[in-house]
Formats: C-alpha cells, structure tokens, sequence
C-alpha cells in the first residue's frame, strides 16, 4: 500500500508539470481573419552541448476552429537580395538546425479566438560548429503543405517562427556593403535607395546606418536612417530606404555608412541626376518667355531702323539741306524754274548799278524761296529754318545720324512718329524682361522726339509709362 501511494503521488505531481507545459486560453479580441504566431525571430546563443527554451504564442483569429500541425525545417539566405530566406523543406541547409528544435506539440485544435502559448526546446549537439545555424518553426492547418516560406494574412494560411542559433566559438562575423541603388535619372521624389550587404562570415549579421544626400553644392540635404536588418550567412540581402525629397535639379550624391557586427563599419557612395517635372516646366517657360522677349525687342529695333533709313532716305546724303536734297511735297515739277523766270522781268527793271552780282542774286533768290517754304510747311509765319530742320541724331541721338530732315513735311512726321511708337513697344518689353534702365532710356528719347513734333498724346502716353510701369 505503501509502494502504491507513493507511485500515485508521484504520477499526480507529474501531471500538473505535463498539462501546465501549453496552455490555451479565450481571447475576447475581435477575429483578425487570420492565424498569428509570436515571436515571429527568436535569437539564442548556446553553447555546443547545451540545451535551452523559448515560450511561442499563437492565435486563433479566423472565425473557425482550426486544427493545426507543427513542424521544423531548415532556411537559408536567399540569392536573390529582395527574398528574406529560403525553406529547405526536407533538406539539410548549410547551416542546419532543425534537428535541433523539439516543441512540445505536434498538432492542436484551437477554436475561434482561442490563444495558445507552448513551449519549443532547443537541444545543440557538442560537436556543433561554432556560427550560426538557422531553422524554422511552422505551423499551418490540417491537410495543407508546410512548404510556404513565411506568414500571410489570409486565412487558413501557415505561421511561422524563424530560430536564428548562434554557437559560440570561432564566430566569423565579415562582409561588405555594395554601392547604393539609386536611379541614374529621377523625374521627383520620393527616391528609393537599396543597401545591398553581402555576408561572407559565418553567423548571420545585423547591419545598419545612415544614408546622407547632398546636392551638387556639396550641401547636405537628408539624412536618413537605415533600419537594422538580418543578413543570412553567404548571402546578400537589400533594405530600402526612402527619401521624400520634394522638388529636385541636379547632381545629387548618396553616401551610406553601416555598421555591422563587433563594431566594423562599411562606406559606400552612389550618384544620380534628378529634374522634378514642375522645374522643367517652369524652366521651359522661362526660356519661352524669354526667347519671345528678344525676338520682340529684335523685330522692334528692326523696324525702328526700317523707320530711321526711310526718314533719312528724304533727307538726301548726311550734312545736305533737306530744303535742297528733296523736292516739296506736292510740288510740280519745274515750279522753281517758273518762280525763276517770274522774278526775270523785276530784275532787268532795275537799275544797273543797284543790281547785286549774279551769284549774290541767286543765293538771295533761292533763300527766299527756302524760307518762304519753311514758314509755309511749318504753319507759322516767321519760324526759323533751324526750328524745323533737325539733325536726325537730334530726335534720336541713338541713331547717331547727321543728316537733316525737315519735321514739319507729313511724310517725315508719320515716320519719326512709327519711330517713337517702336521705341515705347521697345520700352514695354524691356520692361517685361526685367531690364528698367533700358526701358527708362527708350522712353526717355521717345518723349524727346515726341516733344520735337509736338506730339501730346505720345508725350501722355510715355509720361503713364513712366509714372506706372517703372519704380
């Protein structure tokens, strides 16, 4: 009887121990439509030939009961740098552990809501190489393959828990950071930077950073973090880290320093040219507007000049007497030849010795008849000749021509007053490229010439110019 209760109390104090290993409980949490599991990494540093543990939750958050199975297997770093691991299934990978991990179940029922906590014991063999060696807890439904490499979100899919097991010993920790993926021409922000970080060690690393940008005057304009991730041993993996640079124009160089392992440090620098569209647009804009700018200001002067050479062309060659050099407006041919031998008759009647000399006679005659024409054209009796015939570089010292025009003939008016106008068209776009002395010194000679003709509406127009349009 003795024997029997001592056996009993030893299995009754056993059965707690058993029982209380997993323990699932009622969640009152909304369904999440899928299974989780946590933690999804667990770390470990043990040595060769002992042994540890570490406690997993999953979840229950499909809306359904669910009967799920546990099982392990091996990973290892993908060759593609975008890919976190690659499942070995069946498969010893090179850096095995899967032998290593026992959980406590092979398989549950959970029904909607409920939360299970377990336990997964890890066992390293003594003759384990020192490093790291990886493997993965998964669990998934009942009748569906184990072979998916991670989590999703959907319902009905497989968990699952990533061992990364470092032994201790003769850790290589080594690698090297690749120059950063930028794009060799951006169009705007935000600019995506991959860090790509090769492990050529023997246990997995944990790199991390900062990236610095700086534009093409060498001045830093971000500075951003590069989170800590997980590279496998052989293997490269790449992490992005974003910039949300706003609007760009130029060069701009990246700079990347990581820092991995016991300390070591990696520094690589990349390149690339961005034009955000809204600076091209203005930029071509700009180049638009001031292209149409001087083909305006070219085709102003052009007719400027157009109208000078036609004002000139009536004041004969440079230094000539228009009153000479061109005939009056509306007058026959011939007139002068007819008031000449109208005034034949009076000059013979006159006595001998009162008569001037031949060349006197003439040069009197024909001074007459300038004036007589000058005070007729100009419309007052009495007004000089040096009051109605100006050297053109008197109305535009611009032009820097010396020949005179008579500015009371209409013709000649019309053109300096197509002259003037050009020069307040000139003015005007001057004005509109930015340029205000010299729009201030075309307006400045247009009213010169404007007051010379006695032109009061240009005179009006050039003063509200001057008075509006210029600071």
């Amino acid at each position: 009887m003795a024997l029997l209760l001592v056996a009993f109390c030893v299995v009754l104090a056993s059965l707690p121990v058993t029982a209380g290993a997993y323990n699932v409980e009622k969640q009152s949490q909304p369904p999440t439509g899928s299974l989780s599991i946590s933690p999804a990494k667990v770390e470990a540093n043990v040595k060769a030939g002992d042994s540890a543990s570490r406690d997993i939750t999953l979840t229950n958050g499909t809306g359904g009961g669910q009967t799920l199975t546990f099982s392990i297997q091996d990973f290892e770093g993908s060759p593609d740098p975008s890919k976190a691991f690659v499942l070995k299934g069946d498969q010893d990978g090179k850096f095995s552990a899967r032998h290593w991990l026992t959980p406590e179940l092979t398989s549950i029922n959970l029904n909607p809501g409920e939360q299970l906590t377990f336990r997964v014991n890890i066992s390293v063999p003594s003759e384990a190489e020192p490093g790291g060696h990886y493997a993965a807890l998964i669990v998934s439904p009942a009748g569906q393959s184990p072979g998916q490499q991670q989590a999703t979100s959907t319902a009905g899919s497989s968990v699952l828990t990533l061992f990364l097991i470092t032994v201790e010993g003769n850790v290589i920790q080594q690698g090297n950071l690749e120059q950063p993926q930028v794009p060799a021409l951006s169009a705007g922000g935000p600019i995506d930077i991959g860090l790509v970080f090769a492990n050529q060690g023997n246990v997995h690393l944990k790199p991390h950073g900062t990236v610095t940008v700086s534009n093409m005057l060498g001045q830093d304009v971000a500075r951003i973090d590069a989170p800590e991730w997980v590279v496998l041993p052989d293997s490269s993996r790449r992490e992005t880290v974003s910039w949300d640079s706003g609007l760009l124009f130029g060069r701009y160089s990246v700079k990347a320093v990581v820092q991995y392992g016991d300390g070591s440090t990696a520094v690589m620098t990349a390149s690339f040219w961005a034009f955000s569209w809204y600076l091209l647009l203005a930029l071509l804009a700009a180049i638009v507007i001031i292209i149409l700018l001087v083909v305006r200001v070219v085709r102003r002067r052009r007719r400027r000049l157009e109208a000078g050479a036609a004002v000139a062309s009536r004041a004969g060659p440079p230094g000539k007497d228009v009153a000479t050099a061109s005939s009056i407006p509306g007058e026959q041919p011939g007139a002068r030849a007819g008031a000449a031998a109208t005034a034949s008759p009076a000059k013979e009647q006159m006595p001998q010795g009162n008569l001037p000399e031949a060349g006197q006679a003439d040069a009197s005659a024909e001074a007459q008849e300038a004036g007589t024409s000058v005070a007729a054209r100009a419309g007052e009796p009495g007004q000089s000749k040096a009051d109605t015939h100006l050297p053109l570089r008197e109305i535009f010292p611009s032009m820097e021509d010396k020949r005179i025009v008579d500015i009371t003939d209409a013709e000649t008016k019309k053109l300096i007053r197509t002259m003037i106008d050009d020069q307040i068209g000139l003015a005007r776009a001057y004005i509109d490229g930015g340029d205000v002395a010299a729009a201030r010194h075309e307006l400045k000679e247009a009213r010169s010439a404007a007051e010379k003709l006695g032109l009061f509406s240009e005179i009006g127009l050039i003063d509200d110019i001057l008075r509006h349009a210029l600071p």
